[in-house]
């Protein structure tokens, strides 16, 4: 029931200029609108203060809207000096990027989208001419290569020599531009959300492909360290074999005697004895040999010992490096360039400029939750100072999977915190442990024995490698959740909800730990019974089709499940912040 403010004067006052001051502050915060929607001029129009009944309340001065400077953003008079030291940072950026990816990403966060690809079209002609070089220079021929990349190597080579191409030719090679312009629109699409903010949907777009074309020499980068470590891998493996830290024992010389063929019983025994001992000596030579080789190889390094696995383990590594290289300078703090809208209620959306009574025209909601000054107080994780953060990430978690509705009202879509990254971060640190338990239950319980015991650094690099991809895939499926979602209630309400779904999407990221649980156990049970049971057995007989199809397909509709149930929280969650004032 709305309160009544049609009493004493003095509280009549107090709750005029409290309103008023409401009103002006959520116009101040207005969240973003991908087309102007509902934006009225460039400054906010006068609000009617809550009144006595009256048709005209309190009127409110006109309030600027201008965008604030970026921190570390030059001067005016500056700019011709800024940008050359951007243009600096642009040349370093192949390396600073791997070093400091948030203070290079800063730096470069106002550039032109012209300027950065015109940087990515330089940098991809370095990549393809460089690439051209080392694969000519090691196959050692150019003209007469009969492999795949050699003739690769020759349609390129008539295109920089500007011989005359034929059709298929071009054909050819504009595919494979349009193949990477067109990966490169897709990547910028997924991690659209991770950097969006009070923008235009359009703005938004802008600044992850300029973040994609930033960061496209880094994987360059990564790609030589990787030749490298690789390098010194090839060569200690090659050298491993005569480098002994300690003497070997010598071979024992063979007895002369044993050259020769006996003629006699007696002369038989003798060889017959000799060589006995000598066969004795050779087997002791042989232990004390095997001895120090074992000596030897154990002070090896891992890498050396077990090169294979450390290439595959490195070339993870790096993948999951670059990931959260990328994701670090799309997430850069910018400032919000969103046209001002007028406030609207939490609830319905009705326009609120002009309020008369203390109430929602539209919906009857009372002004102070209509204008939403009691929402938006930000997730239990960004109050884990004083909640602590263990409790803070479970009562998070568990109101992000039971309660998305009250935790879309307060999440701050106009003016997103940052801190919803890092409890992304500790989410898919717990996703990559819960992988790696389930994956060594799923061999316990499946596997006869120990599989462990011989097969150990195999097994620990495996374990590695498939808890990596696994929780990579659970980033990317968040992300493009968060971008669907986000377009789709965006389209809705012709608003640019991409920062609200991506805030969401990332407190839901708890979601992937259970994910990863119950991902082990379904998989141990259609393993097993593939193995030993008789459900898919029968189930063939059936249907009449293969066994391992029917447990493939029922893998995939399980994780089908888990899919659409996630997207209908992110649904719900997203739907309640389309009105958010702040």
């Amino acid at each position: 029931m709305p309160p009544d403010l049609t009493g004493a004067p003095e509280a009549t006052e107090t709750a005029r200029r409290g309103s008023s001051r409401r009103a002006v502050r959520c116009a101040n915060d207005m969240s973003a609108t991908s087309d102007g929607h509902d934006a009225s001029s460039p400054t906010t129009p006068s609000i009617g203060a809550v009144g006595d009944g009256g048709t005209e309340g309190a009127r409110i001065s006109p309030v600027s809207h201008d965008v604030p400077v970026a921190e570390g953003a030059a001067a005016p008079g500056k700019a011709h000096k800024a940008h050359k030291l951007n243009f600096f940072i642009l040349l370093l950026s192949p390396v600073t990027l791997l070093a400091a990816p948030r203070w290079t990403a800063s730096r470069l966060a106002g550039e032109r989208l012209g300027w950065m690809y015109a940087w990515h079209v330089f940098m991809s002609g370095l990549i393809f001419l460089a690439s051209i070089f080392f694969t000519s220079t090691f196959d050692g021929n150019w003209n007469r290569g009969t492999g795949p990349w050699q003739a690769f190597n020759r349609e390129l080579e008539g295109l920089i020599l500007v011989r005359s191409l034929s059709a298929g030719e071009i054909g050819f090679i504009t595919l494979v531009l349009g193949g990477w312009e067109l990966g490169l629109i897709i990547a910028a699409l997924v991690i659209m959300p991770w950097g969006a903010v009070r923008e235009r949907l359009a703005s938004s777009f802008r600044h992850a492909l300029r973040t994609i074309y930033l960061f496209l020499p880094a994987p360059v980068v990564l790609l030589v360290l990787l030749g490298l470590l690789g390098y010194w891998i090839d060569a200690a493996v090659a050298a491993r074999n005569f480098e002994f830290k300690g003497v070997p024992p010598k071979a024992p010389p063979m007895p002369a005697s044993l050259l020769g063929t006996p003629g006699t019983e007696a002369e038989w025994a003798e060889f017959k004895t000799k060589a006995d001992v000598y066969q004795r000596e050779m087997q002791e030579y042989y232990a004390a040999h095997q001895a120090a080789w074992e000596a030897h190889y154990a002070s090896l390094p891992l890498p050396v010992r077990y090169p294979d696995e450390a290439r595959v383990t490195l070339v993870f590594l790096a993948i999951a490096f670059g990931v959260r290289t990328l994701l670090a300078c799309a997430g850069v703090a910018r400032p919000p360039s969103a046209p001002p809208r007028a406030p609207t209620c939490e609830f319905c959306g009705y326009n609120l400029t002009h309020l008369v009574e203390p109430r929602c025209p539209e919906c009857g909601e009372s002004a102070e939750r209509a204008l939403g000054e009691c929402f938006h107080a930000g997730s239990p994780w960004e109050h884990r100072e004083a909640r602590g953060c263990v409790a803070a990430y479970l009562d998070t978690a568990i109101l992000a999977l039971t309660a998305p509705r009250k935790l879309g009202r307060q999440v701050r879509g106009a003016s997103p915190s940052s801190q919803w990254r890092s409890f992304v971060g500790v989410s898919l640190l717990l996703t990559f442990v819960a992988t790696v338990m389930g994956f060594i239950f799923a061999i316990l319980v499946g596997a006869d024995g120990d599989p462990f015991r011989e097969a150990c650094p195999e097994m620990v690099a495996a374990l590695i490698c498939f808890g990596i991809g696994c929780t990579l895939v659970g980033l990317a499926e968040s992300l493009v959740a968060a971008l669907l979602i986000g377009l789709l209630a965006g389209w809705q309400t012709r608003r640019n909800l991409l920062p609200a779904s991506m805030q969401i999407a990332g407190y839901q990221s708890g979601y992937l730990v259970l994910w990863a649980v119950a991902g082990a156990l379904w998989s141990t049970v259609i393993v097993r019974d593939l193995d030993r049971g008789s459900f898919f057995q029968t189930a063939t007989h059936s249907l009449g089709q293969d066994r391992f199809v029917l447990g493939m397909l029922t893998w995939w509709f399980l994780n089908l499940i888990v899919v659409l149930v996630q997207l209908t929280l992110l649904w719900r969650g997203t739907r309640v912040a389309q009105h958010a004032n702040r």
